[in-house]
C-alpha cells in the first residue's frame, strides 16, 4: 500500500517509534474480518507511535498484553460498558465495538481513536465521552493513510482530528 509507505517515511522523519514486528497476526475472535492491508500491518510492525507514546496503532502487542496497568486496546470499551446502566445497554455498547476494530489510539487530551468500520471498511474517529459516535474520516486505509500526511510530509494524525 502506498499511502501507508509513504505514512512509513513521514512518521519515521516526525520522529516516531517504528518497530517491526514478527509476522503474526493475533486478533480477537470478533475481529477475524480484518481488512488484509491492515491485517499486513499487524504482522509486519509491532510498535508505531509518535515519539510522546500518546498517540499509536493497534498492533500484536496492544492486542496480546495483559499488564493491567497498561493502556489496553478495548479501554474505551471497557469506559462505555462501565458508564452502562443496564444488561441491555451493556449488550448494545458491546455489539456496537463488534462492528468497529480500533487501530489508532490517542490519548493526549481528549481519548480519541481511529477505527475500522468492519462492514464497509471506512475509517471513523470517535473521542470521549461519546465513543460509540464517530465520524466519517476515510473511504479506506489508503485514503486515511494519505489524509494523516501533510503536503510537507509531517505526521499530523495526532495533532488533527477530521
Amino acid at each position: 500500500m502506498e499511502a501507508f509507505e509513504k505514512f512509513l517515511k513521514a512518521a519515521e522523519k516526525s520522529g516516531w517509534i517504528i518497530e517491526k514486528g514478527n509476522g503474526e497476526v493475533h486478533l480477537p475472535s470478533q475481529y477475524k474480518n480484518i481488512p488484509e492491508d491492515y491485517r499486513r500491518i499487524i504482522a509486519e510492525y509491532s510498535r508505531i507511535s509518535n515519539f510522546e507514546e500518546d498517540c499509536w496503532f493497534i498492533l500484536n502487542e496492544d492486542l496480546t498484553q495483559s499488564d493491567p496497568d497498561m493502556f489496553a486496546w478495548d479501554t474505551f470499551q471497557k469506559i462505555s460498558l462501565e458508564a452502562c446502566e443496564d444488561e441491555e445497554e451493556r449488550a448494545e455498547i458491546s455489539a456496537w465495538w463488534d462492528g468497529y476494530f480500533p487501530i489508532v489510539m490517542i490519548v493526549s487530551g481528549d481519548y480519541c481513536y481511529y477505527a475500522i468500520e468492519l462492514s464497509t471498511g471506512h475509517i471513523v474517529n470517535g473521542w470521549a465521552p461519546e465513543f460509540e459516535e464517530p465520524s466519517f474520516v476515510a473511504e479506506n486505509l489508503g485514503e486515511f493513510f494519505e489524509k494523516i500526511v501533510d503536503d510537507e510530509g509531517k505526521v499530523i494524525l495526532d495533532e488533527v482530528i477530521f
